[in-house]
Parts: C-alpha cells; structure tokens; sequence
C-alpha cells in the first residue's frame, strides 16, 4: 500500500481534507491568543495621542486611566477624556487646518479664527447655528468661527462648522475681475474644502 505522501492529489475534495487536517494538527502546536490580548495600559497609550495629539504624560497618567477603564469600562473613560479642554483644544486646531484655513498672509483669517470671544464652551452656540436661520441673533453676545469650532466639538455635531465657514469663505477669498472668474475661484475653494477634490483634476 503506497504511503499518504504518494496519493496523487487530482482530486479537490482530497486535497481539501489533507488541509484541514494539517492545520487542525499546526493549530495545537500554537497556544490559543485571547480576543483582546494587550492590556488597558496599551489601550491608553494608543488613545491618547488620538484624543490630546500627544504622548501619554508618564506612568502616573497611564496607570490613573487605566484604573478608571478597570472601575467602569472604556467608553466611559474615553467620555471623561473627551470632556476635558485639552480634546477641545487639539480637536480646534485640527478642524482649522481640515478648513484650510490661512493663518497668516493675505488669505488669513484672523478676525474669524482668532482668540474665541466667549470665554465658557457649551454646545449651544453651534446648536443654534444648526437649526436657526442665519439672519437671526445668536444668545450669548459676540462670537466668532473658533467659539463655533469649540462648540460644535462640546455638540458633538460638525455641522454648524462646515455651515458657518460658508459665509467666511466668501469674504475671504479675493475677488476676481469679473464675476465668472469670481466664481470659480470660490468654487475651487469650496471644493477642496468640502469635498477633498481639485477641480482641475476633474
């Protein structure tokens, strides 16, 4: 009798059970990996830098987190992280450099995306930027578009954001000669802006 080696394997449904069988036999070589094999400490390492735009501050704040995820669980702790300024601030400035916004030269914005004028960050602001028209008078005195980045961000809700830009990005580009050439240069604007297209290229 011809050894199992030698069988000649033309047959699919043979060649199909001789691999079953040696990766049935390989899988108890390797000892079993757990679903979620690292621990909470390396789940914050990876978050913090997403959230804040940095590197976890030393072992105090990794071990200070990862005892809150043990007391409750991630979501939580990925709520309270979110909820301290620091998510606001870093979040703001990514929002403006996704905008294009210029922050020096001809093309800046300064008046728009300077210091905010409000000095709490509720969601208010971008809440009624959302639902209301925009002839009305927003409550809560003077703002400009970083109070609306602040805002939106507390919301949870970029809308306001993108909505709000519209009418800055009107006022900032420089106009042309004419209307058509007006026009397309807010049209590119928009488009790169909104959708992440050149219009060139199109």
């Amino acid at each position: 009798m011809r050894h199992l080696y030698q069988v000649p394997l033309r047959h699919p449904f043979i060649t199909a059970l001789l691999l079953v069988a040696v990766l049935v036999g390989c899988a108890a070589l390797f000892p079993s990996v757990p679903r979620e094999d690292a621990n909470e400490a390396a789940f914050v390492r990876q978050v913090i830098p997403i959230l804040y735009g940095r590197k976890a501050r030393g072992y105090d704040e990794v071990k200070l987190i990862s005892d809150l995820i043990v007391q409750t669980d991630r979501e939580t702790a990925l709520r309270a992280l979110m909820d301290r300024p620091e998510f606001i601030d870093h979040w703001s400035e990514v929002l403006v450099d996704d905008l294009r916004i210029a922050r020096e030269g001809s093309l800046a914005q300064s008046a728009c995306f300077g210091a905010p004028l409000r000095a709490g960050t509720d969601g208010a602001l971008a809440t009624f930027i959302a639902d209301d028209i925009p002839q009305s008078t927003a409550p809560g005195g003077p703002f400009n578009m970083s109070d609306v980045v602040r805002s939106a961000l507390v919301a949870d809700n970029l809308y306001p954001v993108y909505k709000a830009q519209l009418f800055s990005l009107m006022n900032v580009l420089p106009f042309a000669s004419d209307e058509l050439q007006t026009r397309e240069r807010i049209g590119g604007r928009f488009t790169e802006t909104f959708l992440n297209r050149q219009i060139g290229c199109l």
